[in-house]
């Protein structure tokens, strides 16, 4: 999904198209894109939230960097979000796609606006709805109805609502570089980080 936001921004982007990328952490250095061919999005994971909100997240092997690109014109036009699309995923991707889902609301949760009562509820409830039904899925990789409350907690966890603001993400952004440097799937790297 996220290189497709990225090949429906690049058809009209200007120069290169690593500028679009938000490649340094530590300081705004990208030209977000303006315009892009409108995508469906029809995810398999239950992890990203990709299919409702503005951003992707892009490796580039060349330069050794995972990071990401939005802007308004990424959201996607159309989503179709089937959680039978996910039931045969590997207990193991399973796992990571939802330590993922947690990542999103954790960080917002312990770095955002202290003052946000209703999305830290929002943020509580996600959470709490994957760590319900990932032991469910775990056992049961056909259990339908918890697969659909991951796959609903993973698209609202980063579309905006639970978000009352910018928030730092420290997980996500060294988790980027463990999957650059090691090849540690990106969930695995996000439960390698929230301990410390």
């Amino acid at each position: 999904m996220d290189a497709a936001k990225a090949i429906a921004a690049g058809v009209y982007y200007e120069g290169e198209l690593w500028n679009m990328i938000f490649s340094r952490h530590d300081k705004i250095d990208a030209i977000s894109p303006v315009k892009a061919l409108p995508t469906l999005m029809i995810p398999t994971l239950p992890a990203t939230g990709s299919e409702m909100n503005p951003c992707a997240v892009l490796s580039n092997r060349k330069l050794g960097k995972k990071s990401y690109v939005w802007g308004n014109c990424l959201y996607p036009k159309v989503s179709i979000i089937d959680p039978e699309l996910t039931l045969t995923l590997p207990a193991y991707q399973t796992a990571c796609a939802a330590a993922d889902t947690i990542s999103h609301v954790l960080e917002i949760y312990l770095n955002g606006e202290a003052d946000s009562d209703l999305q830290h509820y929002f943020q509580e409830g996600v959470m709490r709805t994957v760590m319900d039904n990932i032991g469910k899925v775990l056992t049961d990789p056909l259990n339908l109805s918890a697969r659909s409350h991951l796959q609903w907690a993973a698209t609202c966890a980063i579309n905006g609502w639970a978000s009352p603001g910018d928030a730092w993400t420290p997980i996500h952004q060294i988790g980027h570089v463990l999957t650059m440097r090691h090849g540690v799937a990106h969930g695995a790297s996000l439960v390698i980080m929230m301990p410390p």
